[in-house]
């Protein structure tokens, strides 16, 4: 995983203006090479006698990572070097915004190859590509890396330097100094400073690869997430209120109330960011190994929800988890979560109603828990494999989930289609 933090910058005026003369002409470089990269068909040898082939108008997504910008014409001040910068992040942009499709081609050629019907697939994927425009490239900011871009210790009041060269002639050479944060200081003490660095209005994003080695010895832990608490441990460590009296709900509630794209809206974001990071932190993670996460994946899609329901950001859960857990060397699994917050962890029985908002209360045995600790229960257990299916009863009957199998009310045993269980993260 690659770390990164952002360090402000003071450039005096005449640095200031050169470096945004200068991003100005480099997202101007990538633009040209998105829309010619885009529009042209590219052929890049590579190994075995084998070719890139980037022609989106015949639908043929190779995307290369390098390309070799001498013979493309460009009008510009920009030097070789910092041009190829540009290509480069040019085709990483065009990459990301044909990795949908790529999946779905990938996965129709594979459906071919065993004859399944593809009628469906194919249909979605005809959808997105005609709808497929080329991609905005007006907010980009410089990623550069050693050619261009390096950083140089200091003995001096700062820590160090960022040095800009070979830009171009109309730039010239540019020093910055840096004086580093606690938290970048943490990162770079856990693993090596990565030579790419992004430029941006305000500061410098520095990269970092953390070398952190995977517990050995531990215990197991599930977790459970929600809106009216973040995170909840299956060892009972729940995430509270900040010193301020906030918490996920609070946070999102206000949310709700603003208007989208206004002030206060994205700083309202930026506070359910900060308190999500900050909450995750407070996790004692110390003698524990793996933490089983349930899986979420397009959580109330094609569906309407309410503003306070569209301000839970799940997504910004699993990724400060994903970074909490990889520092301190905690395997994070995810796994299939339907039916885990309607079964009692006691006695295993699953029914829609053992779960009344936070409280769950078990209709066979009368278990009764705080409902986001029972789902943490469940992520912990070793439950047999399961996913929705014609196999289960019906809602109104429910049934018994173990780890042995499935079985109904009448102690028949189910016959359930097994799911992949784990996901590592």
């Amino acid at each position: 995983m690659i770390l990164s933090t952002s360090l402000p910058f003071f450039p005096n005026i005449g640095k200031r203006t050169i470096l945004e003369l200068f991003r100005s002409d480099y997202q101007q470089a990538v633009a040209f090479y998105v829309n010619y990269f885009w529009n042209n068909r590219i052929v890049i040898p590579r190994k075995n006698n084998l070719f890139y082939i980037l022609d989106i108008k015949n639908q043929q997504f190779d995307v290369p990572n390098f390309i070799s910008t001498t013979n493309i014409p460009i009008i510009t001040d920009l030097s070789a070097r910092a041009l190829k910068c540009a290509s480069t992040q040019a085709l990483g942009i065009i990459k990301a915004g044909l990795k949908n499709l790529s999946k779905k081609q990938y996965i129709i050629k594979q459906y071919q190859k065993k004859n399944k019907d593809i009628s469906k697939l194919q249909s979605t994927y005809d959808k997105e590509f005609f709808k497929l425009k080329v991609p905005y490239t007006g907010n980009v900011n410089p990623e550069l890396n050693s050619i261009c871009c390096n950083f140089e210790t200091s003995t001096s009041s700062f820590d160090g330097y960022i040095i800009l060269s070979s830009l171009g002639k109309k730039y010239g050479k540019i020093s910055i100094p840096i004086n580093f944060t606690k938290h970048n200081n943490n990162l770079r003490s856990l693993g090596k400073q990565l030579n790419s660095f992004l430029i941006t209005k305000k500061g410098i994003h520095f990269r970092y690869q953390p070398i952190v080695q995977p517990k050995e010895t531990g215990t197991t832990e599930g977790l459970d997430q929600g809106i009216k608490t973040c995170c909840t441990l299956s060892d009972r460590q729940v995430t509270g209120k900040c010193i301020h009296g906030h918490d996920l709900d609070s946070i999102i509630k206000k949310l709700s109330k603003k208007k989208k794209g206004s002030k206060a809206f994205k700083k309202a974001q930026a506070h359910r960011t900060n308190y999500v990071n900050w909450s995750i932190k407070q996790l004692n993670l110390t003698a524990i190994k793996q933490i089983n996460l349930e899986e979420l994946i397009y959580m109330g899609k094609g569906q309407r929800r309410s503003r306070y329901l569209q301000g839970f950001t799940y997504k910004e859960i699993r990724t400060a988890l994903m970074k909490t857990c990889y520092l301190a060397g905690v395997q994070l699994y995810e796994q299939s979560s339907p039916y885990r917050s309607q079964r009692c962890s006691d006695c295993g029985y699953v029914h829609k109603s053992n779960r009344n908002k936070k409280v769950f209360t078990c209709l066979a045995c009368g278990f009764t828990c705080d409902a986001d600790l029972n789902a943490s229960y469940n992520h912990k257990a070793d439950l047999c494999g399961l996913v929705r299916n014609n196999c289960l009863p019906n809602k109104t009957e429910g049934f018994y989930w173990m780890p042995e199998g499935i079985w109904d009310v009448n102690g028949e045993v189910l016959t359930v289609p097994l799911a992949k269980k784990y996901k590592l993260v």
